[in-house]
């Protein structure tokens, strides 16, 4: 057995320096820290990174070979994300913010001329957003699942304690279920969504129809 180990780790410890394999392999190792991180496991019977690292020399070696390609690979995704991230101008329209001048507020078309129902999903303790699109004659629909009542009181917001989720249930609600109740199915969209639930949205998009 060890001596298979052996003969594994210096095989490894050989293809890593091949430039080609060191680029895939710092890849699908990015790729897959990505995903424990998204996903926010946590084992209490999975041994700490660095203490596992520490118990297997082979491990640290290999990762230290590649942490550059890593570093790199990474950077690499960021740029590629912020290069897609640019403002436009919309021909025939303008643009307004709605909300808090920061975290809250939101940079939108200002154009309310078929839209007579929104959804706002994720308030806490802030509905500047949906007061002010409220103001523009539009149904405020709220949903959030950890506070009791909203920070806003106002005839035009209507506020119900579920969490939208991918199912329905008797705390939960779909963007499905809820586009499917309100949705007057017109030639203009009348619905304007507000979606800010921290890491669920795409989540959320990726169920809707």
């Amino acid at each position: 057995m060890e001596l298979k180990r052996a003969i594994l780790q210096g095989a490894t410890a050989f293809a890593l320096r091949i430039p080609p394999i060191r680029e895939y392999a710092a890849r699908e190792l990015t790729a897959s820290l990505r995903v424990i991180r998204d996903l926010s496991v946590t084992r209490s019977d999975y041994p700490l990174t660095a203490e596992w690292a520490a118990r297997n020399p082979a491990l640290r070696e290999m990762l230290d070979e590649i942490s550059g390609e890593i570093l790199r690979s990474s950077e690499e995704e960021i740029m590629d994300g912020l290069r897609l991230i640019r403002p436009h101008a919309v021909k025939g329209f303008q643009k307004a913010r709605f909300g808090s001048a920061c975290d809250g507020g939101y940079v939108i078309l200002d154009d309310f001329r078929s839209v007579d129902t929104a959804f706002s999903f994720g308030i806490d303790t802030n509905a500047e957003w949906d007061l002010d699109v409220a103001k523009r004659g539009v149904t405020v629909y709220q949903f959030y699942h950890t506070v009791d009542k909203p920070p806003i009181t106002d005839s035009r917001l209507i506020f119900t304690k579920k969490k939208v989720s991918t199912e329905v249930g008797p705390d939960s609600e779909t963007l499905s279920s809820l586009l499917e109740r309100h949705d007057k199915r017109n030639r203009e969209p009348n619905i304007l969504l507000k979606l800010d639930i921290e890491c669920d949205e795409w989540l959320i998009l990726g169920r809707a129809p």
